[in-house]
């Protein structure tokens, strides 16, 4: 093998003014210990070449060898043991069936397995749903295969025209009648309501407020300040909607005995009391709300009373007689009629 090995000689110092011949020759040293010189790096490179590093006796020799030619050919191996048999592999089926011919069988059409080694051609109507021709609607024919659906006796067919449509009772449809089979769209952004004859109306206030069944209580108190109550005004409270009078209820902090009456007029005739609301105003009539020697009353019958109250119309509190109560809570349970 070419190459070179490197090594690094020794370095002998001289005496001053002196020279190697004029330096008389010395006793022989004693042996010294043997050199161990170890297998370092091998390296492929270019060239080949060889390093020592390393002081005696313990050296490392690094080598770098390049590639050699390739070797001829060796010969042909043992043929191995035959593997067990088992499923073809999806690649190993698709160049099967790709090929002009599997196994004797002619491939031009869908394929089926035959119960044997090679598949065999499906048969349409039989192995498969057969394609039939045309653009139509299909369904099956109990046979196999496909056909064409018929219009009005296997689906509805297309209706023309843009109505709202309904079934014919045949199979089909046809235009729906505004006001006989739907509700007709009415102009307008109000609610709307039924209208008796199979379309809608825009609700009114009224009609809204009767839907929803709305009842609520219209509360007035009347207190002492922890001192028996005295008669006279208590206060004016203006009504902002439309509504009837259902119920009457008073509620005592104790026992004792009051009469109130109410008086009502319109915001527009209200002037503090000097001719408007006053005694003449009264809606009670002979029966207003009472509490005899008790905590409490209510009254739903309202005899002679006006119950009916317009938006915006005052309410004015007087305490017609009072034993012993210091709070008094007057609620009228009403039902709105309107905004």
């Amino acid at each position: 093998m070419a190459g070179s090995i490197t090594t690094t000689p020794p370095i002998i110092e001289l005496p001053p003014g002196s020279s190697p011949s004029s330096i008389a020759k010395g006793d022989v040293g004693a042996t010294g210990p043997s050199n161990v010189l170890t297998i370092g790096s091998v390296v492929q490179g270019g060239s080949a070449a060889a390093t020592i590093t390393g002081a005696s006796p313990s050296q490392i020799l690094n080598l770098t060898l390049p590639q050699g030619p390739a070797g001829p050919t060796g010969p042909t191996g043992p043929s191995g043991a035959v593997g067990v048999s088992g499923t073809p592999t999806v690649n190993q089926f698709a160049t099967w069936l790709n090929s002009t011919t599997t196994q004797g069988v002619s491939i031009t059409g869908l394929v089926k397995g035959n119960g044997a080694t090679a598949p065999s051609a499906a048969s349409a109507g039989t192995d498969y749903l057969a394609p039939p021709s045309g653009t139509a609607l299909l369904k099956a024919n109990s046979g196999g295969a496909l056909a064409n659906a018929v219009a009005s006796t296997d689906y509805a067919p297309a209706t023309s025209g843009s109505a709202i449509l309904k079934g014919n009772g045949s199979g089909g449809f046809s235009s729906a009648a505004a006001g006989t089979d739907y509700a007709a769209a009415t102009s307008g952004s109000g609610i709307l309501k039924g209208n008796g004859s199979g379309g809608t109306t825009v609700a009114t206030g009224p009609d809204i407020v009767t839907l929803g069944a709305m009842t609520q209580d219209i509360e007035f108190i009347i207190d002492g300040g922890g001192s028996a109550i005295t008669t006279g005004v208590k206060g004016d409270l203006e009504i902002p909607f439309a509504c009837t009078i259902q119920r009457a209820t008073l509620l005592a902090d104790q026992s004792g005995s009051i009469v109130v009456d109410i008086f009502k007029c319109s915001y527009a005739n209200y002037d503090g009391g000097s001719t408007h609301p006053v005694s003449g105003d009264k809606i009670t009539a002979s029966a207003p709300p009472t509490i005899s020697t008790a905590t409490k009353a209510q009254d739903s019958t309202l005899t002679g009373w006006t119950t009916s109250i317009t938006a915006g119309d005052i309410l004015r509190f007087n305490v017609n007689s009072i034993t012993t109560c210091t709070r008094v809570t007057l609620a009228l349970k009403v039902l709105r009629t309107g905004q």
